[in-house]
């Protein structure tokens, strides 16, 4: 599970003495100990239970610029966005509880409850208001999974516990898993996250945890959306780049985006089927194993 940090400062920060000493710092977010060594000033920021209200106050008053740096939902206020060199950014999260209005009204989905998944990011996170949202954590070895849907995992349960006031932790990429469960009442977190082109380049999942298997892949980057909407314009030329991105590119998740592209493509299932019938042999195991998975769906389908 997450590293539990033990500090007990009650040492306070201002946001803005809190962001230049992260600046200062060039801390690098994707090593866990740099992480570590700063985590008591996250504990500072934490114990200033106005900053945060301050800045939400500040911003509403430019109402018609409010949060337009925040490419989250409305459960995130984003702090300090992300920027080109800096390997951070901060931002808070809202966590509504099972019978609050916001829950009511939007649905448990809404907040990413109920969804088992890891990070391909570390992220510092303190509990800053409320009791608190649960998470029932697990591990897994990220380095033995090849990363398709219906793939078995060795998910170890560790413990559930929630985030209360003032506790400190680590999400640790490619190791921590949570199922986020409604908080017992309305609840906000702190977080300082990773921001580096790890993300872009490695695999995130959601988990089944009742079967033990990868439910789907939640990789950010936009490459079957672009290629996707490159190939319904009908450009020969588009093609010939995204066929060359499939079978070329460095990274396997762009590889498999361009056969889905060209695969979506065809509106005759039988001629999507065969793109993946012909990236089964595929020298990438995690290539062949989800145009298995894909073929195997179509086939279902005719």
């Amino acid at each position: 599970m997450p590293k539990i940090i033990d500090c007990n400062t009650e040492e306070k920060l201002e946001f803005s003495e809190f962001l230049e000493i992260l600046n200062e710092s060039k801390i690098n977010t994707a090593c866990e100990d740099e992480m570590l060594e700063f985590a008591p000033y996250l504990k500072m920021l934490n114990n200033n239970k106005q900053f945060l209200s301050n800045i939400i106050i500040n911003e509403l008053k430019d109402y018609e610029n409010f949060q337009n740096n925040n490419s989250y939902t409305s459960q995130v206020i984003m702090l300090a966005p992300p920027k080109k060199g800096s390997s951070f950014f901060v931002r808070a999260n809202i966590w509504p509880a099972k019978d609050d209005y916001l829950t009511q009204i939007n649905g448990e989905d809404t907040f990413f409850y109920h969804k088992p998944h890891d990070h391909n990011f570390n992220f510092l996170t303190s509990g800053y208001h409320g009791s608190g949202y649960w998470s029932d954590y697990y591990e897994y070895d990220y380095e033995k999974v090849i990363g398709y849907p219906g793939e078995e995992v060795d998910l170890k349960f560790i413990e559930r516990s929630k985030l209360s006031i003032g506790k400190l932790m680590l999400y640790r990429a490619h190791i921590d898993v949570h199922d986020q469960l409604p908080a017992d009442e309305f609840s906000i977190s702190i977080n300082v996250m990773e921001n580096t082109l790890r993300p872009l380049v490695t695999d995130q999942y959601a988990f089944d945890t009742e079967r033990k298997k990868i439910k789907k892949l939640l990789n950010r980057h936009n490459a079957l959306f672009v290629m996707r909407a490159s190939l319904v314009l009908n450009d020969q030329n588009s093609l010939d780049i995204i066929d060359h991105i499939s079978k070329k590119h460095s990274m396997d998740a762009v590889r498999m985006a361009a056969i889905d592209a060209i695969a979506l493509s065809n509106t005759c299932l039988r001629s999507r089927a065969e793109v993946y019938q012909n990236s089964l042999k595929a020298n990438s195991s995690f290539i062949s194993k989800n145009s298995y998975v894909r073929l195997r769906n179509i086939e279902e389908g005719l």
